[in-house]
């Protein structure tokens, strides 16, 4: 509270009396800088004030530059941009470059997210330019000193993405890596898939591979590990009605949750078994389309998201954004098996036909 009132004083107004040498100082007005009041008490409870975080943020990455970090990982939203941290934007005002897969996305999310690109500089940094980029970024960082904030797309950098080549270049010459916490698509969809792991889960990726016989040996794999743990699987919109064709004919009755567009507007969720999954990518909503409404079953596969009056199929339009699903193998469909019961009535009534005879 003393610094604000010496703010306050500090930034009144000083008046030149053109006619005089003297100088009239008016102090009549008063606002202390938010700033300097960055707890607000209420009702007993404290409250921290946007500009408070903001400040502190800003402190915080300053503290981590002055300590000698000079490669920042900074997680970008999913799709909505409000879901950034104070400490995101605050490395992203603080860094001297930017890399970047696209520049054109970031340069719209620096602008959304209010960062003036007066000193950062962006620098394109994808899978076809890591090897050469990486090099050029960490041959600055040590010759000129400057400070690197890396991004993706969307997420977290270094997850299934060219920025973890960046990450281990520098490590390995001694540059300090910060990593930032942030949105990640792999988490995301695991906390609202309602699948347990509690004993751990596997981040299997993009599955790899070519060629279907590639492609059917890697996702092989994946089911031999959902026997043991959940696994969440990255997957292109070209590509997810073969994954899921591939993982229903290998495993039947297997069970997904196939997530597309998350934290956006057209966000969409599918629960249930992998054959109705294809129905589902079948009826457009997987594309943003109508989709299958829930059934009255409680045991039919539930599907949430925005619906639309398109009625484009899958196949004729597929869909935009990448597709995360969670592999439930505990969840797998299993066939009614008859009941002790049933055998004791059927036993039954064959001894009263025997009789009846």
């Amino acid at each position: 509270r003393r610094k604000a009132v010496m703010r306050g004083f500090l930034s009144s107004a000083v008046v030149v009396a053109p006619w005089s040498s003297s100088f009239l100082v008016a102090p009549f007005f008063f606002f202390p800088e938010p700033s300097a009041l960055p707890v607000r008490r209420r009702a007993g409870r404290l409250y921290f004030s946007w500009e408070a975080l903001g400040s502190r943020a800003a402190r915080k990455v300053e503290g981590d530059v002055a300590s000698g970090a000079r490669l920042l990982v900074c997680p970008t939203p999913l799709g909505e941009a409000s879901d950034v941290t104070f400490r995101v934007i605050a490395a992203l005002r603080r860094a001297d470059v930017i890399a970047c897969e696209d520049t054109r996305k970031t340069g719209s999310l620096l602008k959304e997210l209010g960062v003036v690109r007066e000193r950062q500089k962006l620098r394109r940094h994808d899978a076809t330019t890591a090897g050469k980029s990486a090099l050029e970024l960490v041959r600055e960082i040590v010759r000129n000193d400057r400070v690197v904030a890396l991004v993706s797309d969307a997420g977290t950098p270094g997850i299934s993405d060219p920025g973890a080549y960046l990450v281990k270049v520098a490590a390995d010459v001694g540059v300090k890596v910060v990593a930032l916490p942030g949105a990640c698509a792999a988490t995301t969809a695991l906390s609202l898939s309602g699948v347990d792991a509690g004993e751990g889960f596997l981040f299997a990726g993009f599955p790899a591979g070519r060629t279907p016989t590639q492609r059917r040996r890697e996702l092989a794999k994946v089911l031999d590990e959902a026997e043991k743990r959940p696994v969440v699987v990255f997957e292109s919109p070209r590509r997810i009605r073969d994954t899921v064709k591939t993982l229903n004919d290998m495993l039947p009755g297997i069970r997904l949750v196939v997530a597309r567009e998350l934290t956006k507007t057209h966000e969409n969720v599918f629960r249930g078994f992998a054959d109705d999954c294809l129905a589902w990518l079948d009826t457009g909503a997987g594309a943003g389309g109508p989709g299958a409404a829930p059934r009255s079953n409680p045991r039919s596969p539930s599907t949430t998201g925005t619906t639309s009056t398109s009625s484009s199929s899958f196949s004729s339009e597929p869909p935009r954004g990448e597709f995360t699903l969670v592999v439930d193998h505990k969840g797998r469909r299993r066939r009614r098996r008859p009941s002790s019961l049933d055998d004791d009535d059927d036993d039954d009534d064959q001894d009263d036909d025997d009789k009846a005879a």
